[in-house]
């Protein structure tokens, strides 16, 4: 993983936790698939994709969260469900994005919650 996406995650699980949120796990792998975040909030499993990327980077004016197209949807799907059938948990999950754009004194953060919904 590059710095920009360590930093960004961190960013992200401060966030989290600051709105309430139990991280469980980071970085989680299912074969060559990882998803960045899982966290619990209540009786919901969040699956969190963290976007980061920095200011100046971004001539075309491309917002990270574009850059979950269906295909990764897919993958951050089978993972949460691998995860599920894992742990042998039975909680509904919520498939969020974080969104961070980086500028030289500070960042800007989006959370998306419930960005996509699997078709079960």
């Amino acid at each position: 993983m590059n710095r920009l996406g360590e930093r960004g995650e961190e960013v992200a699980c401060d966030l989290l936790k600051r709105c309430g949120y139990t991280i469980l796990e980071r970085n989680y792998r299912i074969g060559h698939f990882e998803v960045d975040i899982i966290a619990q909030k209540g009786g919901f499993l969040h699956i969190i994709e963290v976007k980061s990327l920095f200011s100046y980077n971004n001539f075309q004016g491309v917002n990270p969260i574009e850059k979950v197209n269906k295909e990764k949807q897919k993958r951050i799907i089978n993972i949460a469900s691998g995860y599920l059938k894992r742990n042998r948990l039975k909680l509904e999950v919520c498939f969020d994005i974080i969104s961070i754009i980086f500028d030289y004194q500070s960042c800007r953060t989006e959370f998306i919650k419930e960005a996509f919904t699997p078709l079960w």
